[in-house]
């Protein structure tokens, strides 16, 4: 499904686009504009969506001011979406100043929009190795329901998950807790922390922070992970027996697969200039794995893999696959292959116009899908 003719602009609009269903956009708002985004070029790219958010903030402002709060909330929901939009395609030089300033936009965006809206939400910070990680809980009426805890993907941000999992688990009377850990959101692009590859240790100090605060959810807890989550959530249900179920949209065995095919340091260098979606791709990487070149990033991606962990694995888990996959094709497949423990696998097909890589076009179907499972299983926990 094409908007934009660049395949790399193109995946992110609809990445963007898919959050319409839960608030985070609005169809029209974003095909007004194509015509500015220029194929390629990023700066048409953050401009386009910056000003967009800008607009969105100084109308939900005079909205407020109407004492619309309201509108103001869902207007300021679509800006924070935007913002983190804009900043996406400048993360090839990690220095440039627009992206800490757009991600603190997006931020205080949402966080008014939660208020003006009213949404119960809690806002966290869990203590982990000296520091903290930024969470915020949207809790259920009923204290002892079902905890969903998002542990989110490779470049998504605290905001965004209240699209991918908070909206759909307060429906479905799910606690919901989102979090942002190391080589995420603003603990990587503030914070400089990179990713680490035992995401059990993340887990285990969420984990702990619940059973000590809220002890009444700690029961029955489901972790979620999606795209780069895929392998995140999977890696931390190996070791951290205290999660009874888990996800992961799409699944990922290993990370280091495609960038074993890329040739040595001088024809890399030659193939980035040819290709500069594919340099963005790997280089915009280099912050997120605390790398400075691509030798250094093969060597740390190689970390990132389940192989001879697969079978700690004991609690169930859905696996969500995609015909139309474009960035792990064949991983998932893999994964549930190997897995030991009770299992489903889900798999959208190409007919379906899912939107490709974590089925952006179809957040309904993923939700009935991935919520009905999680009721069957964890009623019998």
């Amino acid at each position: 499904m094409e908007f934009i003719k660049d395949l790399s602009f193109n995946q992110q609009f609809i990445r963007t686009l898919g959050h319409a269903a839960r608030g985070g956009a609005d169809l029209g708002e974003c095909l007004a504009l194509i015509p500015r985004i220029i194929p390629g070029n990023f700066e048409s790219w953050h401009d386009a969506f910056h000003q967009l958010g800008n607009q969105l903030r100084e109308n939900a402002a005079q909205e407020s001011s109407k004492q619309h709060f309201f509108s103001a909330g869902k207007k300021l929901l679509r800006a924070s979406n935007y913002y983190r939009t804009a900043y996406f395609f400048l993360e090839e030089n990690p220095g440039d100043p627009r992206i800490k300033e757009r991600l603190e936009e997006s931020k205080e965006s949402f966080a008014k929009a939660l208020d003006f809206l009213a949404i119960p939400h809690v806002m966290i910070q869990i203590p982990f190795e000296g520091s903290s990680l930024p969470a915020i809980l949207y809790p259920s009426a009923v204290p002892d329901a079902k905890l969903l805890i998002d542990t989110g993907g490779g470049d998504s941000t605290l905001e965004e998950l209240y699209f991918q999992s908070a909206v759909a688990a307060r429906e479905r009377g799910y606690h919901c807790l989102t979090f942002e850990g190391p080589g995420q959101g603003s603990v990587l692009r503030l914070g400089k922390t990179p990713f680490r590859p035992d995401w059990e240790v993340v887990i285990k100090a969420v984990l702990d922070f619940i059973d000590k605060t809220y002890p009444a959810m700690k029961s029955r807890v489901a972790l979620r992970g999606d795209s780069f989550g895929g392998y995140l959530a999977v890696r931390a249900a190996a070791y951290e027996k205290r999660i009874k179920a888990c996800v992961v949209n799409p699944g990922i065995f290993g990370v280091s697969k495609g960038l074993e095919k890329l040739p040595g340091a001088m024809m890399t260098s030659l193939l980035f200039a040819l290709k500069p979606a594919l340099r963005f791709k790997i280089k915009s990487r280099y912050m997120r794995f605390g790398v400075k070149n691509l030798q250094e990033m093969k060597e740390r991606c190689r970390e990132y893999t389940l192989e001879g962990k697969i079978k700690n694995i004991s609690c169930p888990t859905l696996v969500f696959d995609n015909e139309e996959e474009h960035l792990t094709q064949g991983e998932a497949l893999k994964l549930y292959q190997t897995l030991e423990c009770p299992k489903k696998y889900y798999v959208f097909k190409k007919e379906q116009r899912s939107g490709g890589h974590c089925q952006p076009f179809l957040p309904h179907e993923t939700e009935e899908v991935l919520f009905d499972w999680l009721d069957e299983v964890l009623s019998i926990t």
